[in-house]
């Protein structure tokens, strides 16, 4: 047979649901000279019989029964076999564009490139996109090695590290193997592959789909995926010694060393990880000998005969050498003098607000509530200066920053938000902190949720003793829930209902069409739907509005958030949220920014039941709709469709009052 240009791999194990869609999709390209590699590995299910079917379907098919040996194996077996001149490699339960192969193969042939890459799409199972990873970003490039290194470093990693979006000239595979028994195989072949390529192309083309599924190897890993991390460190360290960069190479090898030590309670559960665990530290010896030969520093020698000895006994020299390693006061110090210096910048004022614990994740929604929070604080008071304390600073240095405040003209401000209680113990944590140091000061939580999963817990208990010993705490509930139980758990504390405040803010509406229906559903311990509810869920959707493509998305984004960016971030997701037909959403914010942007809404309870009691400061804007289970989905369907041709605004009526209560209390 003519040698094909492309010699498409796809190993085949337990994806009978998945495998016709993914091979209907190769057979399918615009691009023809193709082979196609089907490699059985010993699937115990329907699939031997589905790859031999598609076998008699299409002449450039062939198909590889083995033994189970996992996806590297399998991948390998393709290796072999394949006669193109470029190599691509499939999953099985994912599925490509027509145009795919001919996107790639001419732009690595324009190019004369190595590796061509091009973007992809996350989705579910039944083709819903995720928003998140965002490839966006991705430019059409050819790249050199050193570019190629930036980009694997950067938010938009797994476009360069996985193997699946990539067509490779068949050569880079002559000596080169994908690792047996690895989680993720291609980071450790990838170094490799990128030291033999002189050109990279890079595609913002998307022709992958990427289907996210329950019971996936990316969805199942553990602690041996944590312990690969660090032996993929290693490899990374061993790229910049390969190139001359030693100094690189060994702050990378010690940041191996150190994240090894940390984890090492989690890497030594089981005889089996233990014994892998050791490997990668000896590993890390070896490489010190390895730098001692291209340096010759005899230090570098020392280290190595000690990790030999043990971690335990490298850590000892290291404490002693470099106590700076384990230190964190060189950070807490900057965070410290920021703080001092905005209390400096604050001026000699008769009164201050210390806002607290303002969030420095990508929880959208704590932050709205901060802007919310400083913009109620500047309207209402605008001669007051408000100093912020984000993230869990307080509680790192409590004495340090409790000496730089003055009990008499400082108003202590607990951000608000949902994590006072047993759900977040980091968030309650801090909070118990500020109380126990800072009870001789005015401290007013800001509109909070108060939850815990079992009251007479000792965790709850010492939680409700905490805040029952601080007498000057106002705690500010932003639903009857948290109010009642304020009043039953903590009788003696001064406790007022006010509203969340997210909704002291306003959206000046976007002027777009709407289009499109959004998916905001949690997937965390407060979410009260499991992985086959989200799915028929989304079904529903699918069958209700077929002509509405639908849309995962979130109020919480991967990166972390500082402070500085917060305002772009939140007014980008209201922009969002303004262009979907309706929103299905089971996150309190999901509902308040649905809310605020005149969104039509159907809303689902969490577990601590947060949504429904600040449902109740919006229950008078018809356009959102409150069920108490997901099998009211279907009749709340019929009754969205009728909002979806009617502009809509948010009354904010209900939350007047509770505001102005909130501003008499800060008086």
């Amino acid at each position: 047979m003519p040698t094909p240009t492309v010699s498409v791999v796809v190993p085949v194990y337990r994806v009978e649901k998945y495998l016709d869609k993914c091979v209907g999709s190769i057979c399918a390209q615009t691009f023809e000279d193709f082979e196609l590699i089907l490699v059985d590995d010993g699937s115990p299910d329907n699939c031997p019989a589905l790859c031999d079917a598609w076998v008699q379907k299409d002449s450039r098919i062939r198909v590889i029964h083995q033994k189970n040996g996992g996806l590297s194996a399998a991948r390998n077996t393709g290796i072999e076999a394949a006669l193109g001149q470029y190599l691509l490699f499939i999953d099985s339960d994912d599925y490509i564009e027509p145009d795919m192969l001919r996107q790639l193969v001419c732009a690595a042939q324009r190019s004369g490139a190595q590796m061509t890459l091009c973007s992809l799409r996350y989705e579910d199972e039944l083709g819903i996109p995720f928003l998140y990873p965002d490839f966006s970003g991705i430019q059409d490039a050819i790249l050199d090695r050193d570019a190629f290194w930036k980009g694997y470093y950067s938010s938009l990693s797994t476009y360069y590290v996985v193997a699946w979006n990539k067509l490779y000239r068949r050569e880079l595979f002559d000596s080169l193997r994908y690792p047996v028994g690895k989680l993720h195989e291609d980071e450790y072949v990838l170094q490799e592959l990128v030291d033999q390529c002189d050109i990279i192309c890079c595609l913002r083309y998307v022709g992958y789909h990427y289907v996210q599924r329950s019971g996936s190897i990316t969805n199942s890993a553990k602690n041996a995926d944590h312990l690969e991390y660090w032996e993929i460190q290693l490899l990374r360290a061993g790229q910049f010694c390969s190139s001359g960069d030693f100094l690189r190479a060994e702050g990378m090898l010690q940041g191996t060393i150190l994240g090894l030590w940390n984890r090492q309670p989690d890497f030594t559960r089981t005889r089996d990880l233990a014994g892998k665990f050791h490997a990668v530290v000896l590993e890390c010896s070896r490489f010190y000998l390895r730098l001692a030969s291209k340096t010759g520093q005899k230090s570098m020698l020392l280290r190595a005969f000690l990790l030999r000895c043990g971690l335990a006994r490298y850590i000892r020299f290291l404490q002693k050498k470099h106590p700076e390693l384990f230190d964190s006061r060189n950070e807490n110090k900057a965070e410290f003098e920021n703080f001092r210096d905005k209390l400096t910048a604050a001026g000699d004022c008769p009164r201050r607000f210390i806002l607290m614990q303002t969030p420095l994740h990508g929880n959208l929604g704590d932050h709205a509530i901060a802007l919310a929070e400083l913009n109620f604080l500047a309207e209402h008071f605008p001669d007051v200066p408000v100093v912020e304390l984000p993230g869990f600073a307080f509680s790192r240095q409590p004495e340090s920053y409790a000496s730089l405040l003055n009990a008499e003209k400082d108003t202590i401000l607990i951000t608000g938000g949902g994590f006072a209680g047993s759900l977040w113990q980091e968030e309650e944590s801090n909070i118990q902190c500020i109380l126990s140091e800072l009870h001789g000061f005015r401290i007013l939580m800001l509109p909070q949720t108060l939850y815990y999963e079992d009251e007479s817990s000792p965790e709850a208990l010492s939680s409700i003793h905490g805040y029952a010993s601080c007498r000057t705490l106002t705690f500010c509930a932003r639903e009857p829930l948290t109010l009642d139980r304020l009043n039953r758990l903590l009788p003696a504390t001064r406790s007022e209902l006010i509203p969340d405040m997210v909704l002291y803010s306003q959206y000046t509406e976007a002027s777009k069409p709407r289009r499109g229906i959004g998916l905001c559903l949690r997937q965390d311990k407060e979410s009260t739907l499991d992985a086959d509810e989200r799915k028929a869920l989304a079904a529903g959707i699918l069958h209700s509005f077929p002509n509405d493509p639908p849309v995962w998305t979130d109020t919480v984004i991967p990166p972390d958030v500082s402070p500085a960016e917060r305002r772009e971030a939140v007014l980008a997701k209201l922009d969002e949220f303004a262009g979907y037909r309706f929103i299905i959403t089971d996150r309190l914010h999901g509902m308040v920014f649905a809310a605020l942007t005149g969104t039509p809404c159907i809303v689902l309870d969490n577990c601590d039941h947060k949504v429904q009691g600040v449902y109740d400061w919006l229950k008078q804007n018809r356009y959102i709709l409150y069920l108490d289970n997901a099998a009211a989905l279907p009749s709340a369907l019929q009754k969205i469709e009728p909002l979806l041709s009617v502009r809509h605004s948010c009354d904010f009526s209900s939350v007047r009052a509770g505001f102005d209560r909130l501003a008499e209390l800060l008086q």
